[in-house]
């Protein structure tokens, strides 16, 4: 999805060095993509897990953050 809106953008003719990613996760598969399909994307991010599970989630990831916050019933 976020790829995909990447490229919508740059259809636009919005070039990778003015866009800014902002994330808290992301994993290392995802960074090899996004490097290799906008070089010049600035990327900041608070971690970097090491890979994808089959569902194509970051692994290990978060997990629920609504369950680790005793917020879901």
């Amino acid at each position: 999805a976020l790829l995909s809106q990447l490229r919508q953008l740059q259809d636009q003719g919005v070039e990778g060095g003015r866009l800014r990613l902002i994330t808290a996760l992301c994993s290392s598969p995802g960074l090899k993509l996004l490097g290799e399909e906008m070089p010049d994307l600035t990327l900041h991010t608070a971690s970097i897990d090491e890979g994808i599970n089959d569902a194509g989630q970051i692994s290990p990831g978060i997990g629920e953050p609504l369950r680790r916050l005793n917020l879901r019933s």
